[in-house]
């Protein structure tokens, strides 16, 4: 890899950042938890929609999947939904 930098100032910046970075004191300051875009718009649909509709209009085109509730109120892994759609 070969990066070209203008600049001492510009240099040290990013030797700041790079070093402030990696040595993070809590793990939300990393990345994914203060990134936000600057033109992200939710669209349609889920999440915004139940997973009941989103399993309906999967199965209007075909009928390999189905809505599990195997997980209802987050018996078997509390990371996952309720409800999930499988095959």
């Amino acid at each position: 890899i070969h990066i070209e930098i203008p600049g001492m100032e510009e240099t040290l910046n990013i030797a700041r950042s790079v070093q402030a970075l990696s040595a993070l004191d809590s793990i939300t300051l990393s990345y994914p938890f203060f990134f936000r875009p600057s033109k992200y718009t939710l669209g349609e649909g889920w999440p915004r929609d139940t997973m009941e509709n989103f399993f309906y209009k999967i199965q209007a085109e075909t009928d390999f999947w189905r809505l599990s509730e195997v997980n209802e109120e987050f018996r078997i892994c509390p990371s996952y939904p309720s409800k999930v759609i499988v095959p």
